[in-house]
């Protein structure tokens, strides 16, 4: 489906986006705590940004185990935005805390607030 909007929107000049709100552990036939299932299906979608919703935070496990070093945060190369949500052990956001998404014809400053 992204690809063929993709294409549709090349065609019109237009650009497209595709962002991750959030709450990705939950309601999905693949949420597991830790969401080890779901986290490689979610590293094969072009997402442009993506952020953590209130379903990640619930416990523990789930947050600790996107935000490993090397893991499911770090892979997206600072595309996961997470503007108001820090790590409660060091202070620091647990993504970055916003991102510009560059099209051919606009430009979007995203924030991830929580």
């Amino acid at each position: 489906l992204h690809e063929r909007l993709a294409e549709v929107a090349a065609a019109r000049g237009c650009d497209l986006f595709l962002v991750q709100n959030g709450d990705l552990n939950d309601g999905t036939g693949f949420s597991r705590t830790p969401p080890a299932v779901l986290v490689p299906l979610l590293q094969r979608m072009p997402f442009d940004a993506l952020t953590t919703g209130n379903h990640e935070l619930y416990e523990n496990e789930n947050i600790d185990y996107l935000a490993q070093p090397g893991g499911f945060i770090d892979s997206w190369n600072g595309s996961f935005i997470t503007s108001n949500t820090l790590d409660a052990a060091t202070g620091e956001h647990l993504g970055s805390s916003h991102k510009l998404l560059v099209g051919r014809t606009s430009r979007v400053l995203a924030f991830g607030f929580l």
